[in-house]
């Protein structure tokens, strides 16, 4: 089952969505420790950004899962019959 090309897709998918997942879960983490309201910094301008960047990141992993659900209802379909 492992030699099947839309299986191989769907496990590099998922493991690059992971990847890009834990990037934005320690940035995120880094946003959590340095942030002060009342600071009015480049710095703090910097974090303000950074969360922007977590948000996109966000929007892209979710969308891209939305598709690999597609995909892996396509792999079921095309597998269970076999089983």
């Amino acid at each position: 089952m492992l030699t099947d090309h839309w299986i191989i897709v769907h496990l590099i998918g998922q493991v690059s969505t992971y990847i890009i997942f834990f990037i934005a879960f320690f940035v995120s983490l880094n946003i959590l420790v340095n942030w002060n309201i009342s600071n009015s910094t480049e710095g703090q301008l910097l974090l303000e950004r950074k969360t922007y960047l977590v948000s996109v990141i966000l929007h892209f992993v979710l969308s891209f899962q939305f598709i690999l659900l597609i995909l892996f209802i396509e792999i079921i379909n095309s597998h269970l019959p076999d089983l």
